[in-house]
């Protein structure tokens, strides 16, 4: 049997609102609490769009300039329009956005920036686009270091952010983001009891290091399921 991602179907085939406002207005009622959507087109000046809340309890509207969970709804409309792009040959995916936008990319993943501003940012896999070991992102959040190995110093190392600031974006933050603060992110009572054991301190080993850290035990809700002394030696 095949997974169908009917979700996904639905979105492709049905015919979309007539304008950008339109569809912020009809996604806003798929759980959102605010949105916003920022259109940047050549020629043109920038546009936002706004609906839902900033702050619901206290009823503050949504506004562009404010800074809230943010959720990335849009990977199905980009991938197909790059590919088309693609197609008119006014695309190459053999370039980078570095190629492309030489200016725009030094604000690509500005997370001190964000941090600095007061916004909460959380961390999470999107594997198989990137790895899915947490270790390897923090690793990549707190040295910059790129896989291809041209830009040893870090990808815009400025934008660098300590250990800390990782492991809190990866647990804390990642439970805000999914509305689970009151049972998960943090060890507190009352809380589910999900961590692990590591190898070594994360946030004094060199930043280097980080990637090739081992995880020795992990529990879920306060059960071990996982054991690296248990697990089966690996034949030389």
């Amino acid at each position: 049997m095949f997974f169908v991602p009917w979700i996904l179907v639905k979105a492709w085939i049905l015919p979309l609102p007539d304008t950008v406002q339109e569809q912020v207005d009809e996604a806003i009622g798929h759980g959102f609490d605010g949105m916003i959507v920022y259109v940047d087109q050549a020629g043109k000046p920038p546009e936002f769009y706004t609906a839902g809340w900033k702050d619901r309890e206290n009823k503050l509207p949504a506004h562009h300039k404010s800074l809230f969970k943010i959720g990335s709804i849009s990977k199905l409309y980009t991938a197909v329009a790059a590919t088309k792009l693609v197609k008119e040959k006014r695309l190459s995916f053999n370039k980078t956005l570095a190629d492309y936008l030489p200016e725009r990319i030094k604000t690509t993943y500005a997370f001190k920036s964000l941090i600095d501003a007061g916004a909460i940012v959380s961390f999470g896999s999107d594997w198989p686009v990137a790895s899915a070991s947490p270790l390897e992102g923090i690793y990549a959040a707190v040295t910059r270091i790129t896989l291809d190995g041209k830009n040893p110093e870090g990808w815009v190392p400025k934008q660098k952010i300590t250990p800390e600031e990782a492991l809190i974006a990866y647990t804390k933050n990642g439970a805000y983001a999914s509305f689970e603060e009151n049972v998960k992110g943090t060890l507190a009572p009352g809380k589910l009891a999900d961590f692990v054991i590591i190898s070594d301190d994360i946030t004094k080993v060199e930043p280097q290091k980080i990637k090739d850290l081992k995880i020795l035990k992990t529990f879920v809700g306060g059960e071990k399921v996982f054991d690296a002394n248990m697990m089966p030696k690996k034949d030389n």
